[in-house]
């Protein structure tokens, strides 16, 4: 068979098909985030296909501002209703923000302590120290941290780059009961948690419920191989699901759209209806997966709220 110009020989896998159609795809125009799923049946109006833009977005597009006494963060996703945001990525429900943050060569973070919410940290570039309860240990790239509310710590770039690294600022509600120290785990040396979840995702944990999250139900990387896809799938309403590229690149595939997706951006898995089949069958609840087309492995950074549903990673098997 002979293909037109500008096609890509391809094979007949859902990936493969699905990278053809990539440059069709144009992102979204940048805005600056701002910082801040219902159940459906036929008669509910189709989403529009273009707004999964609402649900993405990358901190180089964000206004810088300073936090933690020498932190210079930059949002991501911020607080919002994803059902009626009219801000563009103010959309999470269950979280305050995830953010991406900088600590200036050999700048460091006064002894603090956080009120009424808690932070993950994952460490991914530049060298450092945390230091929480008279115990000091180093940071690089693939450390967590679990900081939670009325612990102290102090952080400090010890090397001649920036300290860089995500944030997921946690809800805390008023029954949580939070942990008494901080937590540093590193996920360079922990197991991989499963391999064959939603067909391909490479999985390690960073924190779960029992090391003290208040309303995540995980945090994990999820690594794919090249030229590898995510099954396709769904969620359940009142699910909160975020993927944040942290390395390599790779397409976002959410309803009938593909993005490119490079590391400082991430997505909400668009809540717009219950993954019924009538609703899946009137395009009302959008599919989503992660398609890697090259030749290196790429990785995410990735949350999920308790509430969540189908669409978790799957455990080890």
């Amino acid at each position: 068979m002979r293909l037109q110009r500008a096609t890509v020989l391809c094979s007949a896998s859902l990936a493969f098909a699905a990278l053809l159609c990539a440059q069709e795809a144009a992102p979204a125009p940048a805005q600056s985030p701002g910082r801040g799923g219902r159940g459906g049946g036929q008669a509910a109006p189709r989403p529009d296909p273009h707004k999964i833009d609402m649900f993405m977005c990358d901190w180089h597009e964000s206004m810088p501002h300073q936090t933690h006494g020498g932190l210079i963060e930059r949002d991501i996703l911020t607080h919002g209703d994803p059902q009626t945001a009219t801000t563009r990525c103010a959309v999470l429900i269950h979280t305050n923000h995830v953010s991406y943050a900088t600590l200036a060569a050999r700048g460091g973070i006064a002894p603090m302590k956080l009120h009424g919410e808690q932070e993950i940290i994952y460490i991914v570039g530049g060298r450092g120290t945390v230091t929480s309860a008279g115990q000091t240990t180093d940071l690089y790239d693939g450390m967590g941290i679990l900081a939670p509310p009325e612990v102290e710590f102090s952080m400090k770039n010890t090397g001649d780059d920036d300290l860089n690294m995500y944030i997921i600022n946690e809800l805390v509600p008023a029954d949580f009961k939070p942990g008494t120290k901080m937590l540093v785990r590193d996920i360079n040396v922990e197991p991989i948690r499963g391999t064959t979840g939603h067909w391909v995702h490479i999985v390690k944990n960073i924190f779960t419920p029992a090391d003290g999250l208040a309303t995540l139900r995980q945090t994990i990387t999820v690594t794919l191989d090249p030229m590898t896809i995510g099954e396709p799938h769904a969620h359940t309403a009142g699910s909160e699901e975020v993927w944040i590229q942290i390395k390599g690149k790779s397409l976002a595939f959410i309803g009938t759209q593909l993005r490119w997706q490079t590391p400082g951006m991430g997505y909400l898995a668009p809540p717009f209806a219950e993954e019924t089949k009538a609703n899946v069958t009137a395009g009302l609840s959008f599919p989503h997966s992660n398609i890697n087309p090259g030749t290196e492995q790429v990785k995410f950074l990735y949350f999920q709220t308790a509430g969540g549903g189908r669409g978790a990673p799957a455990p080890a098997r």
